[in-house]
C-alpha cells in the first residue's frame, strides 16, 4: 500500500478517477430522484447509485490509507447486496410479478454469510474461523452471477417501454458486473489482485457513471431535476474541476514517465497552472454563465410552459375581432406572452421604410421611421438579433447596441426590440416595454421572443394577404356591377333613340303615344 507521502502521479490519477466516478453516481441518483410520479419505481436504483458512490469513495480512502483493505472489501460486498436487492425490487415493479421467496432468501443468505466471513477476518478480537482465500470469494462471485441473472430477467420480462428506458442502465450494470467478475476470478485463480484492472477501476466506473446518467435522463422524458439550481450548478462545476484535475494528473504521469531532470519542475509548473486555471474558472463570470446555461438547458424545467404559451398565442391570434385593428391585436398577443405593459409595432412599407403602424400603452417620439437597409435593421436580417435594452436587466454583450436609433432612448421602460421575420425576409419589428417579471433576460427569453416574432410575422402577412384578396374581390364585384349598369343604360338609350326616330311618323297615332309614354 502506498504511503500518503509517496503518492505517484499514477496514484493521483487513480484517486481522481474514483472521485469523478463517485460524483457521476451521485448525479445519476439525483436524476433518478427527479422522476415525477415515479419516485417509488426508481427508488431502489437511486439507493444503489448512492451506495456505489460511497464504494468509490471508500476505494479513494484506501488509496490514501484512511481505510483498511478488509473494510473496503466489506463495503464492496454490501454494495453487491444492495444492487441485488435493488434489481429484484425493480423486477417486481416493472413486471408486476413477485420474485419467489426462496430466491430472495438465497440472495440474503449468501450476502449475510459472505459478510460475516469478511467481518470475522477483519475483527481480530472475534473467534477465528478458518477459511480459505477461495471461500471468501465464493459469496461475491455468486452474488455477481445472481445480479447478471436478474439483469437478464429484467430485460426479458419487462415491457417494451421499460426495456427501452432501462437500456443504458442495463449496459452500465453489465459492464460493472463483468468487471467485478473478472477481478474476482483473477483473485481466485492467481491468489492475487490484478493491479492492471484495479488501476483502471476508477476509469471504468466513470464510464459506467456516464451510462447511468444517460439512462437516468432517458427513463422519463418529462422529468425534471428537483434539487436547487445552485446545487446543480456547483455540482457541475465540481465535476468539471474533477475532470480537469484528472487530465492534469495524466499529464503529470506522462512527465514522470520521461524521468528527465526537469520532470519534477515541470510537474510543479503543471500543478501551479492547474490551480491558476481553476481560480480563473471560479472567478470568470462568462465561464460561470456558460456552465449555468448548460445546467439550465439540460437538467431543469424550462422557465416557460411552452404548451401553455403556444396554445394561448394561437388562440389569441385566431380570436381577433373584425372590428379590432389586427396590428394592435397581434401586438397585444406578443405582450401577453411576456406580461409586458405596452409596446409598438413597425412594418415595412412599399418604399422599404419601417414605419410604426400600431402602439399600445406607450408614447413614441416623432419620426420613428427606420430604413430597412440600415445597420440597425441589417442585424435583424443577418443574425435575427434581439435588442436587449437598458431595462431588460440582461448582462449579455450587445455588439449592435451602437446601431440603435436615438429615439429608442426616449421611450420610457423600453425592454426589448424583436424582429418579425419570414424565412430570410424582414417584415418589421416590435418593441415591448418593461415586463411585470423583473428577472433579467436569459437565453430562453430570447428563444421565445424569436419564435413569437416569427409567428406574428406569418400572422400579419396572412392577414394583409387576406385584406388584399378581399379588396380585389370588392373591385371585381364593383366592375361586374358597373358592367351590368352600363349594359342597362345602353339598352335604355337604344330604346329612346328608336322612339325618337319613329316619332315623326306615328306621333298622330294614339296607340304609339300610349306605348311611348
Amino acid at each position: 500500500m502506498i504511503s500518503p507521502i509517496e503518492f505517484s502521479a499514477l496514484t493521483q490519477i487513480e484517486i481522481n478517477s474514483h472521485i469523478v466516478a463517485s460524483l457521476l453516481y451521485v448525479l445519476a441518483g439525483l436524476l433518478l430522484n427527479s422522476k415525477n410520479g415515479k419516485l417509488r419505481f426508481y427508488r431502489p436504483l437511486q439507493i444503489a447509485c448512492y451506495a456505489t458512490a460511497i464504494t468509490q469513495l471508500s476505494v479513494t480512502a484506501l488509496k490514501v490509507s484512511w481505510l483498511a483493505s478488509n473494510t473496503v472489501t466489506l463495503i464492496e460486498m454490501a454494495n453487491l447486496g444492495i444492487w441485488a436487492i435493488a434489481l429484484w425490487r425493480l423486477l417486481e415493479n416493472s413486471t408486476g410479478q413477485t420474485v419467489k421467496t426462496i430466491f430472495k432468501s438465497s440472495i440474503m443468505l449468501i450476502w449475510l454469510i459472505s459478510s460475516l466471513l469478511l467481518i470475522n477476518k477483519s475483527m481480530v478480537w472475534l473467534p477465528s474461523i478458518t477459511t480459505s482465500h477461495m471461500a471468501l470469494l465464493v459469496g461475491p462471485i455468486l452474488l455477481t452471477l445472481i445480479i447478471l441473472a436478474l439483469i437478464e430477467q429484467l430485460f426479458r420480462n419487462s415491457s417494451r417501454p421499460h426495456r427501452h428506458n432501462l437500456k443504458f442502465l442495463g449496459i452500465g450494470l453489465l459492464v460493472m458486473m463483468f468487471s467485478e467478475l473478472y477481478s474476482l476470478a483473477y483473485q481466485g485463480i492467481f491468489q492475487a489482485v490484478d493491479l492492471t484492472s484495479r488501476n483502471a477501476d476508477g476509469f471504468i466506473h466513470s464510464l459506467i457513471g456516464l451510462l447511468f446518467i444517460l439512462g437516468s435522463l432517458r427513463t422519463q422524458p418529462e422529468a425534471t431535476i428537483v434539487v436547487s439550481r445552485k446545487i446543480a450548478f456547483y455540482g457541475t462545476a465540481l465535476l468539471s474541476a474533477g475532470v480537469f484535475l484528472l487530465c492534469i494528473s495524466l499529464a503529470a504521469y506522462y512527465v514522470q514517465l520521461n524521468k528527465a531532470e526537469w520532470s519534477d519542475a515541470l510537474q510543479m509548473v503543471l500543478f501551479v497552472f492547474s490551480i491558476i486555471c481553476l481560480c480563473l474558472a471560479a472567478t470568470s463570470r462568462s465561464i460561470r454563465a456558460n456552465i449555468q446555461v448548460f445546467v439550465n438547458k439540460n437538467f431543469f424545467r424550462y422557465k416557460y410552459d411552452y404548451r401553455h404559451v403556444w396554445l394561448n398565442l394561437i388562440k389569441t391570434l385566431s380570436n381577433a375581432s373584425a372590428k379590432e385593428d389586427f396590428y394592435l391585436h397581434s401586438l397585444k398577443a406578443a405582450a401577453n406572452v411576456f406580461a409586458s405593459r405596452g409596446g409598438a409595432l413597425w412594418l415595412k412599407n412599399e418604399s422599404g421604410q419601417l414605419q410604426v403602424v400600431s402602439t399600445w400603452r406607450v408614447t413614441l417620439p416623432e419620426n420613428t421611421s427606420v430604413d430597412s437597409h440600415s445597420p440597425f435593421a441589417q442585424a435583424f436580417i443577418d443574425r435575427e438579433w434581439v435588442y436587449a435594452l437598458g431595462n431588460s436587466g440582461s448582462n449579455l454583450v450587445n455588439p449592435f447596441s451602437e446601431h440603435l436609433p436615438e429615439w429608442v432612448n426616449e421611450i420610457d421602460n423600453a425592454w426589448v426590440i424583436t424582429p418579425l421575420i419570414i424565412g430570410d425576409k424582414l417584415t418589421g419589428f416590435f418593441l415591448l416595454t418593461q415586463s411585470a417579471n423583473t428577472n433579467p433576460l436569459i437565453w430562453e427569453d430570447l428563444d421565445v421572443l424569436k419564435t413569437v416574432g416569427r409567428q406574428l410575422a406569418s400572422y400579419i402577412v396572412r392577414q394583409k394577404s387576406a385584406e388584399q384578396l378581399a379588396e380585389a374581390k370588392q373591385f371585381d364585384t364593383y366592375n361586374r356591377l358597373t358592367a351590368f349598369i352600363m349594359h342597362d343604360l345602353k339598352n335604355l338609350i337604344a330604346q329612346q333613340a328608336l322612339v325618337v326616330e319613329n316619332a315623326h311618323k306615328h306621333k298622330e297615332n294614339p296607340a304609339f303615344v300610349e306605348d311611348a309614354i
